[in-house]
């Protein structure tokens, strides 16, 4: 019982940080991305430094 209750809370570790990433990559996608590119200062600076 040992080793397959060690899998399942792997498995639940695993689920549990993939959810969070996503949670994660969707309020970055909704509300900082708009932001950064509203601040036109802020991405201009990010293009500089993407391009040079």
């Amino acid at each position: 019982m040992g080793p397959y209750y060690l899998n399942c809370t792997i498995f639940q570790l695993f689920s549990f940080l993939f959810y969070i990433s996503l949670f994660c990559f969707f309020i970055w996608n909704n509300f900082f991305l708009p932001f950064l590119l509203q601040n036109h200062f802020v991405y201009s600076f990010f293009q500089q430094k993407l391009l040079y």
